[in-house]
């Protein structure tokens, strides 16, 4: 509790140009090389932003979990 309201403080007295950095880096592309599926050698090369690869493993994340749910055996009964 104490800690949440120290980062809150901490968050709104931040300076323009701290929140102006964190922008500009969110915005700033990242890019990584991911293996073609079927080939040994072959990569394609997929720039995106922070947000956006945050954006892409949440989605990834929650694929995988309704694909878990969704594949349990009914019980026998």
């Amino acid at each position: 509790m104490i800690l949440t309201i120290l980062s809150a403080a901490l968050l709104s007295s931040a300076s323009p140009t701290v929140m102006a950095a964190t922008d500009a880096a969110a915005e700033k592309k990242i890019c990584k090389r991911e293996k073609q599926i079927g080939s040994m050698v072959r990569s394609k090369k997929i720039c995106r932003t922070k947000a956006e690869w945050d954006q892409a493993a949440e989605q990834a994340r929650q694929d995988v979990g309704e694909m878990q749910r969704t594949s349990r055996a009914p019980p026998n009964g």
